[in-house]
């Protein structure tokens, strides 16, 4: 028995050692800077996690029919449908655009671990990225307008290719 506890601590303790192994660049350099990438990308992660559980809470639209053998009625007519509400696709876009955020923030951390290490200029633009993701968030929930989610897109980019650009440089 005591056997199986040594591996299990043994495992537990290699697997920290290559979990903060993470946060050494290829210089073999304590990297702070990393930790506080992943810190804003973790915070991203939990903000979409409540926004899909929001976005389930809001959502009202159930088809309760039996599409094989329903009839043709009008749909102001039909009592098997609820309408949807407007925060309801509001939500759904909000989650939408949050991880769509989260994906490009994690291939340009993941490729900044890849690279040569976080820099204190990677670190500004994720914290940059990430207060305008905030900014579109709260947009799209109180406003909607089409022209705010082309402006994130225009800023958001070029923050994340110029992330991209600096893991590789020396």
């Amino acid at each position: 028995m005591w056997f199986i506890r040594y591996n299990v601590y043994y495992f537990i303790l290699l697997a920290t050692k290559k979990i903060m192994a993470i946060f050494t660049d290829k210089r073999a350099v304590d990297n702070t800077y990393l930790e506080a990438m992943f810190v804003a990308l973790f915070t991203l992660f939990i903000i979409w996690a409540v926004g899909i559980v929001i976005s389930e809470l809001l959502r009202t639209k159930r088809d309760t029919s039996n599409t094989t053998n329903a009839p043709t009625v009008p749909p102001a007519e039909r009592t098997d449908v609820i309408s949807t509400n407007r925060m309801d696709s509001r939500s759904k876009k909000a989650t939408n655009a949050v991880r769509d955020a989260f994906l490009m923030l994690t291939v340009a951390i993941l490729t900044t671990l890849a690279g040569y290490g976080a820099t204190k200029a990677a670190v500004i633009l994720t914290w940059i990225f990430f207060g305008l993701v905030i900014l579109l968030l709260l947009s799209i929930l109180l406003a909607d307008l089409i022209w705010i989610t082309l402006i994130f897109q225009l800023l958001a980019f070029p923050l994340i290719i110029a992330i991209l650009s600096l893991a590789f440089k020396d």
